[in-house]
């Protein structure tokens, strides 16, 4: 978060000419900022907001750039030096905190830091070197200790403030309250941990059905890992098949079955190839949809994917 913070006051509020954006670069990327809005997934806590509230940026939000919106709203707006040093740093942290590629990419992962820390200086100045930046070279050696970032991140404890105030009913005995709601809590969810919660809601009747026999249709569907919705935010999905698809409606059979009728999109392409394909951490460009209609029941589905379109002049 530190290193992700400094970066954007640098380059939006530093005193230092080659990285600091002018006045219209910063306009074009708080613009770029606001128009992801409506295609950011409800999984995320917070949606982009522009920079004139930087200030206010809580650290799920740093997060969230350096991972996700970054390497789309900064593409030509930043140099290519500062934007291709930018990509280091995205990739390097995409590796250690993807549970698959933590361990197999971590060699790779120590590199892309070093060099990102070793240039660091040249583009910002030796004076930005602080501890946060440092800090990075040893995060791979952290992460094949601990797992991935996010097992030893504090965001959890950060976003948790606000609940565990809300615990306390009297200034008397603060932290016992709030311990002893804790543990009811957490026996509650070890009750249900086992359950798995498959639930479709918000019924319509306007979507496509492929001639299915169909007994309801639903604008909206729960699976345990994330949310199928009928809107540009919550709608692009990747199958186990490797496959991306854009959902049009959700229905269930007269057998019970719940079934996502949708179309693929074509071939997808990097959407950048320095310092590495973007497709290996399925980071991609995909191309127009195909008109034919397709179902898939529900267990085909991966991983749900990050739709967003910044349109260029």
């Amino acid at each position: 978060m530190g290193v992700m913070r400094k970066m954007l006051y640098l380059w939006t509020q530093g005193k230092t000419k080659p990285c600091k954006l002018s006045a219209r670069q910063r306009r074009q990327l708080s613009d770029n900022l606001l128009i992801l809005q409506p295609f950011v997934p409800v999984e995320f806590q917070r949606k982009p907001r522009a920079l004139k509230e930087l200030d206010r940026f809580k650290a799920t939000e740093f997060r969230q750039f350096l991972l996700y919106t970054g390497p789309v709203v900064l593409k030509n707006v930043l140099s290519r030096e500062y934007f291709e040093h930018f990509l280091i740093f995205h990739a390097a942290i995409t590796i250690l905190c993807s549970e698959k590629y933590h361990r197999e990419f971590n060699n790779d992962a120590a590199d892309l830091l070093k060099i990102f820390v070793r240039d660091f200086p040249k583009l910002y100045g030796k004076n930005q070197v602080s501890y946060n930046v440092h800090g990075l070279l040893h995060l791979s050696s952290d992460s094949l200790l601990l797992g991935p970032l996010d097992n030893f991140s504090t965001f959890p404890f950060e976003n948790n403030l606000q609940h565990m105030k809300k615990l306390v009913k009297s200034t008397r005995l603060p932290l016992i309250q709030i311990s002893n709601r804790i543990c009811e809590k957490m026996q509650i969810s070890s009750m249900h941990s086992n359950q798995v919660r498959t639930a479709a809601s918000i019924p319509h009747t306007s979507g496509p059905t492929l001639n299915i026999p169909v007994q309801e249709q639903y604008r909206k569907l729960v699976l345990p890992k994330f949310t199928v919705r009928l809107n540009d935010a919550d709608n692009t999905f990747i199958l186990k098949c490797g496959s991306v698809i854009q959902v049009k409606n959700i229905v269930k059979s007269t057998q019970g079955k719940l079934i996502i009728i949708g179309r693929k999109y074509s071939h997808g392409r990097s959407f950048y190839s320095y310092p590495c394909e973007s497709t290996a951490f399925k980071i991609q460009r995909n191309g127009n949809t195909f008109r034919d209609l397709q179902a898939w029941g529900c267990i085909r589905v991966a991983n749900k994917m990050r739709f967003s379109t910044i349109q260029r002049k």
